[in-house]
């Protein structure tokens, strides 16, 4: 991740453009503000969205994240603080 970034959108790009220079793949999310790679080999996963991004999924009902989660990055988004929230799981290899 870019520490410079400037918006949790540009913390987002930073990520995608680092996981693709260490060969990972790019990946459907789990919806439409998410975005996610596999790694070489595919045995992990990581799913990434701007703080924004999780916590309208989380309030839909799209998808699901720890209650201090869902504080933190309510907390960076109502600071104004770039955010980005990120899973890291095994993949389907």
């Amino acid at each position: 991740m870019d520490p410079r970034a400037s918006s949790s959108g540009a913390l987002v790009t930073s990520e995608y453009h680092q996981l693709r220079a260490r060969g990972w793949t790019g990946a459907a999310g789990d919806n439409g503000d998410e975005r996610a790679a596999n790694s070489p080999g595919r045995r992990l996963r990581v799913t990434y969205s701007t703080a924004q991004g999780d916590l309208i999924g989380i309030d839909l009902g799209w998808i699901n994240r720890p209650w201090p989660i869902k504080w933190s990055l309510s907390r960076a988004m109502f600071a104004r603080t770039p955010a980005m929230s990120v899973m890291l799981e095994t993949g389907p290899a």
